[in-house]
């Protein structure tokens, strides 16, 4: 693996691991700043499934994505040290 090629293999990792750890732990966060922006911008509410902020299973959804998240970035860090072992 190349120096530009572990760069670029570090970068969505982490990328990954910090939208994962955003979306478990700061849930509320994330709800409030898009019910907000939801309630602010017309242009926001014109978007197909903008008003998916509004549904009391949205933080629910956050949290799914957060751990879907984790698991992608677990899998690629595997196929990531695989990848180096093997050479």
């Amino acid at each position: 693996m190349t120096a530009s090629e572990f760069a670029a293999a570090l970068l969505t990792v982490s990328a990954l691991a910090f939208c994962g750890w955003i979306c478990l732990f700061k849930t509320s966060m994330l709800v409030g700043w898009g019910r907000g922006t939801y309630a602010r911008s017309r242009v926001t509410r014109a978007y197909p499934f903008s008003s998916k902020v509004q549904k009391s299973w949205y933080p629910t959804c956050l949290r799914c994505m957060g751990i879907f998240a984790w698991m992608l970035d677990a899998a690629l860090t595997g196929m990531f040290i695989l990848t180096a072992v093997r050479r």
